[in-house]
């Protein structure tokens, strides 16, 4: 009788469900997302996949993820489920994540792992080309990435995020494996011993390292297979008890960078033959950066026009350069932006209309060297065609040539003569003061404005250099 009334009431309860209305259970989603279809492994989402899709991850894991991409190129992208707060693999003494067979692009995931000494949390597989982005990697047992058994070197190139290991090196490739490491920022970190360490035996490991952190408790970066080239990025240890920010037994070609805490930039006793660059005892940073300085000149020769760019570049390290016998080329790429277009800004480009080696026009203001280079005796019809500047300078070691560029962006370092003469022709006082003392009864306004008829005020400019610059606007 009681089996009946529980019966009777649960059917009275459905029958006072309005039509329509559809009962929701809590049921466990598929965590993986390939367009609008949901599967239940990444295996599946991965075997629908094409070149260049993004499967999404939609909710923490607490098992493991291997990706075979079957020679694919993807992207794994973890979905923002609040403010900042993407999916998390959780997982014991197993590797997080495994990669192999394909170009993977990492992006908005974190992991963690607590593995043993040969159990990183990301492990970089066979033909393996992993690019982090916003990516943070934990391991509280070994290593945080490594690489497995290979036939072809994997790549990692590491854009944003944090690589953290508490318990070994955060970077560190296997025994007998290769790995090519590129990073242009984020975080790589251990506070344990090193950041990234090439010391198991038969492996190697090649870094070029542009932009981003390292720190290593003991030393940024060591091992006896390490081959590292440093642009820039900023490197430090714990204090100056540490080894050094480098350790001798790696092999560095270092052309910039900050350096921080460390006794030395290189530790060890034999650090002068491993390292292919002469720097000052004690020095703590390091940039060989051109920097290109906003704007431009033009010519003040009515019989000649011309535009002028400068930049400069830090005097100290030219010197330790030529120091050091480094085979050291700097100099000034100068192209109309109608001709450079969309393709880059380099020395290799055909496009680019003069490479101007630095032979003259060198000075110094006490610190840095500086460029001027200039297009003279430009023709009628160039006065409003826009000029690109950049500056580079370029190092060949041991038969291998490095070139650095200045920061190139069209609203700093591109200009017309015209632009450049409004600009002169604007620089006027109300009073004869200083420098201004030519009296000018025509002017251009900060809008580029021609201004007459007004009253009179002062120019810096002497009346032949105006009668110069008024040339490129008349």
């Amino acid at each position: 009788m009681k089996k009946l009334s529980l019966c009777l009431a649960f059917c009275l309860i459905l029958t006072m469900i309005p039509i329509g209305t559809m009962l929701a259970f809590a049921e466990e989603t598929d965590p993986w997302k390939l367009g609008d279809t949901a599967y239940s492994t990444l295996d599946g989402a991965i075997e629908k996949a094409q070149n260049g899709d993004t499967i999404y991850l939609t909710q923490d894991l607490t098992e493991a993820v291997t990706v075979d991409l079957g020679g694919r190129e993807l992207t794994i992208e973890g979905e923002q489920a609040a403010e900042g707060s993407y999916p998390t693999i959780t997982v014991g003494t197993v590797t997080a994540i495994t990669v192999t067979n394909g170009t993977l692009t990492l992006k908005n995931i974190n992991a963690t792992s607590s593995g043993t000494a040969q159990t990183a949390t990301l492990v970089l597989g066979t033909d393996a080309n992993v690019t982090l982005e916003n990516v943070t990697l934990k391991n509280t047992g070994g290593a945080t990435i490594s690489t497995s058994n290979t036939t072809v070197a994997p790549y990692l190139t590491l854009k944003s995020g944090t690589i953290f290991s508490s318990a070994r090196a955060a970077i560190e490739p296997a025994k007998n494996t290769t790995l090519i490491f590129t990073m242009h920022g984020g975080k790589v970190e251990s506070t344990r011993n090193y950041g990234i360490n090439a010391g198991n035996s038969g492996s190697t490991m090649n870094a070029v390292i542009y932009d981003g952190e390292i720190y290593g408790n003991t030393c940024a970066m060591t091992g006896s297979y390490l081959s590292a080239t440093v642009y820039g990025g900023t490197f430090s240890v714990k204090d100056e008890n540490s080894y050094g920010i480098f350790y001798y037994s790696g092999k560095y070609t270092i052309l910039g960078g900050t350096f921080k805490n460390g006794p030395s930039i290189i530790g060890g006793k034999t650090a002068s033959e491993n390292v292919r660059f002469a720097y000052p005892e004690g020095a703590t940073s390091l940039t060989l950066q051109p920097v290109m300085q906003t704007g431009a000149s033009i010519r003040t020769n009515a019989d000649s026009w011309g535009i002028r760019f400068r930049s400069t570049l830090p005097t100290v390290w030219l010197d330790y350069l030529n120091t050091a016998g480094i085979d050291v080329t700097y100099g000034t790429l100068i192209c109309p932006i109608d001709v450079l277009g969309e393709t880059d800004f380099t020395v290799d480009n055909e496009k680019v209309l003069v490479n101007i080696v630095a032979k003259d026009g060198i000075s110094t203001d006490g610190t840095n060297t500086v460029l001027s280079a200039a297009l003279v005796n430009l023709k009628t019809g160039n006065e409003t065609r826009n000029f690109a500047a950049r500056a580079y300078i370029s190092f060949t070691i041991d038969g291998e040539t490095h070139t650095v560029y200045s920061d190139f962006s069209e609203t700093d370092h591109v200009r017309s003569m015209v632009q450049v003469a409004q600009k002169a022709l604007a620089d006027v006082a109300d009073t004869a003061e200083g420098e201004y003392t030519t009296a000018v009864t025509k002017w251009y306004d900060a809008d580029g404005n021609l201004v007459e008829n007004s009253g009179t005020k002062y120019s810096c400019y002497s009346e032949t250099d105006l009668e110069a610059i008024w040339s490129y606007v008349s």
